[in-house]
């Protein structure tokens, strides 16, 4: 996967309150942290947060048309 900073992904983790909703990567942590991506949202989940730590295997990229 080619990750970078303002990519935008699509969640694929359906635990996390953003299910299916559309993000940008905000930061990357490459050390050994199984939830090193920093994802910023729009929409702010019910304790007013707008970010979350996924893994790549959380995060599909979505590619512009």
């Amino acid at each position: 996967m080619n990750l970078k900073r303002g990519t935008s992904v699509k969640i694929l983790k359906k635990e996390s309150y953003w299910h299916k909703e559309i993000g940008k990567i905000a930061s990357i942590d490459e050390s050994a942290v199984l939830y090193g991506i920093n994802i910023r949202f729009e929409k702010v989940n019910y304790n007013g947060v707008n970010t979350g730590n996924f893994c790549i295997s959380d995060l599909e990229i979505m590619t512009e048309k």
